[in-house]
């Protein structure tokens, strides 16, 4: 059992004499009650069954067990206790009165479980870094070799390649940050070779993993209530290569446990990020984000690829509750090696890149071989110039042969990348689909799914929302979505709405009793009068 904040990953071998399926429950210490999780899976590695708990509460104890086919206990309890928000603190340091502030800093400290080390700052206070692309740090805020160690309340601005980097460390935190101005700009390259359109620093190396913060070979790292935004530099768009550029989050090859929980990612029309957040790695099961981690309540905005790279491992890797707008791609679940991966509760709205390019809301190709299983329950998509769902390119299933998993998801977009025999292996069904100005592009979408024996329940009818232009993406009282969704367990009740919707409240999620409407401004062109 490997718990964050509000969930929790489970692996288990079961006993040889058990029959599948197998049931995971898991019920709050004290309750009597024991709630039946979603089910587990299994494919790599070899008869190890694996998959997630959800909707837990932070710092509580809990319990979980397996039962077989049979209702019998074949793994009895287990106990487990989730991450807390406020860890014991050993001593705070003000960072405006350590030595060699602002030129930079190296945090290598050693705190434990029982006593965190604290790193904070003034009101005001700003910790710069010149850009200098000879500095012998790459961050303006470098953790290195550090456990037990927070970051909290700081306006970071400059560093080299990233704004923070976190580095062969274990339990590093970073909390309500500012963080802008870092990386290089370089010159853009207008040839037919392959640095086109791109950007290259004076030595002529490509511009490419500049980011906010990195994390690199790094465990249980948390980026959480930051604002990430205005790099120097920015990507080039697809009109010339694939993108290279900065990006908000940069993960590489992490020891898994990375939460990511709401925090602001914006980019803009003069800062466009590659990715959002990207992940590098992205064939090797190790790579990316890894495994055990949790991207919730986060708004990603302005990318000339992907909102999120959930490349890689993808092993119990959670995105959920977050708003992603204005990339090339919503979601990308290419390649998934491990898996499984969980997709829920997400808006996507409004795609595309710098030059109006839009491609997938859901991405899953690439070239590496993928036997990861991906779930994706209670999503909104809004955009038609984006396709729904994007094929593997190199499938190899294990396990049950499917790799891709839908329910209750509201689908607004183009009827392109329709299925082909790989869809047949697929489990897809209980969706809604539309097209903003011809619904018949949605009946042939449905209809191609059908085809090859997906979406049996799948509907084809305008999701009237609340008020779109205004960003309000819930639906109508008279809805065809509303109380039509099936359960899913752990996540879902049966009779609550299609959508991200489904639980209520404002995306992305935030723990605030505020909300804002309109959340959106669209300005028409002006009209010259008299």
């Amino acid at each position: 059992l490997v718990p964050s904040f509000e969930a929790c990953s489970f692996y288990f071998r079961p006993p040889e004499r058990a029959r599948a399926p197998f049931t995971v429950e898991f019920r709050r210490a004290g309750a009597t009650r024991w709630v039946q999780a979603f089910e587990p899976v299994t494919d790599r590695p070899a008869a190890v069954w694996k998959g997630s708990l959800f909707q837990l509460a932070e710092d509580s104890a809990f319990e979980a067990r397996v039962v077989d086919a049979g209702g019998g206990e074949v793994i009895a309890p287990v106990a487990f206790r989730t991450w807390s928000a406020h860890p014991p603190l050993a001593r705070t340091i003000d960072l405006s009165t350590v030595a060699g502030s602002p030129r930079g800093l190296v945090i290598s400290d050693q705190g434990s479980p029982s006593g965190w080390i604290r790193y904070t700052a003034p009101k005001g206070w700003r910790f710069e870094r010149a850009s200098d692309a000879a500095d012998a740090e790459l961050a303006a805020i470098t953790f290195r070799n550090a456990r037990y160690v927070i970051l909290e309340n700081v306006t970071v601005v400059g560093g080299a390649r990233h704004g923070v980097l976190v580095e062969t460390s274990e339990d590093v935190r970073i909390l309500n940050c500012d963080i802008s101005g870092w990386g290089r700009v370089g010159v853009q390259q207008f040839t037919n070779t392959g640095t086109r359109g791109k950007y290259v620093d004076a030595s002529g190396a490509t511009i490419n993993y500049d980011a906010g913060v990195a994390i690199d070979r790094s465990a249980r790292t948390v980026v959480e209530r930051c604002y990430i935004h205005d790099p120097r530099g920015r990507a080039n768009s697809w009109m010339f290569s694939h993108p290279t550029g900065p990006t908000a989050v940069h993960a590489n090859s992490t020891r898994g446990g990375s939460v990511l929980r709401w925090n602001d990612f914006i980019g803009s029309d003069e800062h466009r990020w590659n990715d959002v957040i990207e992940a590098s790695s992205n064939s090797a099961p190790d790579g990316g984000f890894f495994r055990d981690s949790d991207i919730v309540g986060n708004y990603l905005a302005f990318g000339n690829d992907d909102g999120v790279e959930l490349e890689g491992g993808g092993m119990n890797v959670r995105f959920y509750r977050n708003r992603i707008e204005g990339t090339l791609c919503g979601v990308s679940t290419g390649a998934s090696i491990l898996g499984p991966q969980f997709v829920y509760g997400n808006l996507i709205a409004h795609p595309g890149d710098e030059s109006g390019l839009a491609l997938m809301h859901f991405k899953n190709s690439h070239g590496s071989p993928q036997t990861g299983k991906r779930h994706f329950f209670n999503n909104t998509l809004f955009g038609s110039r984006a396709s729904a769902y994007g094929s593997y390119g190199n499938a190899s299933a294990a396990g049950d042969d499917r790799l891709g998993y839908t329910r209750n998801n509201v689908i607004v977009a183009s009827g392109a990348r329709l299925p082909g025999p790989w869809g047949q292996r697929e489990n897809f069904d209980h969706d809604l689909f539309w097209h903003e100005r011809d619904p018949a592009i949605a009946r042939a979408y449905r209809a191609a799914w059908q085809a090859v024996g997906q979406e049996a329940h799948g509907v084809v009818a305008d999701p009237r929302f609340v008020a779109p232009a205004e960003g309000d993406f819930r639906l109508r009282a008279d809805s065809p979505g509303r109380q039509r969704g099936v359960a899913v367990a752990n996540i879902a009740p049966a009779g609550a709405d299609l959508g991200a919707f489904y639980a209520g409240g404002d995306l992305p999620e935030r723990p605030l009793a505020l909300s804002a409407a309109p959340q959106q401004l669209e300005f028409g062109r002006a009209t010259r009068r008299g």
